[in-house]
């Protein structure tokens, strides 16, 4: 079981830390970076207890250099890796990303569709919901769901805004109902 409260304490003192040096773009990067590139394997392997810490931190600067992450990076990999918490970087990068969109002003806004929708659409989304957010740069986030069968579902934080053919179909079954019995 992943323990968000760690999540949420590295990646808060990393963004601090990058905040306070002026970095946050390179972390928020670079964490991507390691988060992409790190096998499952690797990181089974430098969760073993049997590895000794001076190793691990070897390992981190290595695959730090390999990445060619910056020194501040490297030490927080560094600093992960040697408190075995190197399983948590997944995680941790997504946290990371997430505070700072929302320092940032960044809302981000999923479109499941059960095609690609092209960019000329995509915009007019984008409008329509930049008016309930205003003040905020909307990101969109295009993800492709075989099970919608037509229309689309939109997912702006917890806010959820289905004009889903399925959903449709669900709605005029339930009204249906109502009225049969």
């Amino acid at each position: 079981m992943i323990n968000n409260s760690l999540i949420d304490s590295y990646a808060s003192s990393a963004f601090n830390f990058a905040r306070k040096n002026n970095s946050i773009a390179i972390f928020e990067s670079e964490l991507r970076d390691i988060s992409q590139n790190l096998s499952k394997n690797l990181i089974k392997e430098l969760s073993n207890p049997t590895i000794s810490r001076e190793i691990l931190s070897d390992i981190a600067l290595e695959i730090g250099k390999k990445l060619k992450l910056s020194k501040d990076v490297a030490n927080f990999l560094k600093i992960i890796t040697e408190n075995r918490r190197v399983f948590l970087i997944l995680e941790i990068s997504k946290k990371f990303t997430e505070i700072f969109k929302k320092d940032c002003g960044i809302v981000t806004a999923k479109i499941y569709v059960v095609n690609k929708i092209s960019d000329q659409y995509i915009e007019k989304i984008k409008s329509v919901i930049s008016k309930k957010y205003k003040d905020k740069t909307i990101e969109i986030e295009q993800v492709i769901k075989k099970n919608i069968l037509g229309g689309l579902v939109i997912k702006v934080g917890s806010e959820l805004i289905d004009s889903s053919l399925k959903n449709d179909l669900h709605q005029l079954q339930s009204q249906l109902q109502k009225e049969c019995y």
